[in-house]
């Protein structure tokens, strides 16, 4: 069995590569994008500014890591022990949209909330720590480019939104080689975390290898919303894992590589 994870280059892309391996699979990772932080100091100028935020809402795993780096490099506080942001989350304000999320905030110090059951945007909307009215200052963390859902919700709710971003994500070519390979395969199971490194990797396909490899691949996927978006990119074949933990999305690839399709 061949896989073909879409996913960034971090630790938790290389603790599902191993697993994969160890249990029999050619695992591959395909990066079509990189992370870039954004300045400490420019980072840190922001986060003097938001002296009055009252709840803190965190995107994604990346959106932890690079924020607590460029705190520290800055000089500020915000994720000491007994920072603010300590604070906040033991009164239950600070949110998280999944397990993976979670965990960064937790080893960190920081209880996050977490949705019960759908790892996403509407799924933090439900949150009735979240609910309207929403009263106070709600500071979103991660990067551009994002669904842009929580920001004119929450503000609908009363709250008033600031953005602040941390990093970018910027498209990088693949090497030929590792398209060769994807392409190559007669049925790839693709593992995908992120709806924006899945449109990148298939924006570096023409049409007919995007076709070739929707109507030829198994796909598992981290949330009910990216399937959608699979099944809309044309594949059919698609598997949805209950988070974008790397643990979970073992489990999904376990439970779906007995039912690869064979070639035509």
């Amino acid at each position: 069995m061949q896989v073909f994870t879409v996913r960034p280059r971090d630790r938790g892309t290389r603790r599902l590569l191993a697993a994969l391996r160890a249990a029999g699979a050619d695992a591959f990772n395909l990066a079509p994008q990189r992370l870039v932080a954004c300045p400490a100091p420019d980072v840190g100028r922001r986060i003097e500014d938001l002296g009055d935020a009252s709840h803190w809402l965190f995107t994604s795993p990346a959106a932890v890591r690079i924020a607590a780096r460029q705190d520290d490099r800055a000089g500020l506080a915000l994720f000491a022990p007994a920072g603010s942001l300590a604070r906040a989350g033991a009164a239950g304000r600070v949110f998280a949209p999944g397990p993976g999320t979670a965990a960064e905030l937790l080893h960190l110090g920081i209880a996050p909330t977490v949705p019960d059951q759908r790892y996403d945007s509407e799924g933090l909307l439900a949150l009735p720590a979240l609910g309207e009215p929403l009263e106070g200052h709600v500071v979103i963390v991660g990067a551009p480019d994002g669904r842009g859902l929580l920001a004119p919700s929450l503000r609908e709710r009363g709250a008033k939104v600031t953005l602040l971003h941390v990093y970018a994500r910027v498209s990088q070519p693949l090497p030929r080689r590792e398209l060769a390979r994807l392409c190559g395969t007669d049925c790839p199971l693709l593992v995908a975390s992120s709806g924006a490194l899945l449109d990148a990797l298939l924006a570096q396909l023409d049409t007919r290898r995007r076709q070739r490899l929707a109507s030829r691949s198994a796909m598992v996927v981290a949330s009910g919303r990216l399937a959608t978006q699979a099944r809309e990119a044309g594949f059919t074949d698609v598997t949805t894992a209950t988070s974008a933990r790397p643990e979970d999305l073992l489990e999904a690839v376990h439970a779906r590589a007995a039912a690869v399709r064979a070639p035509a």
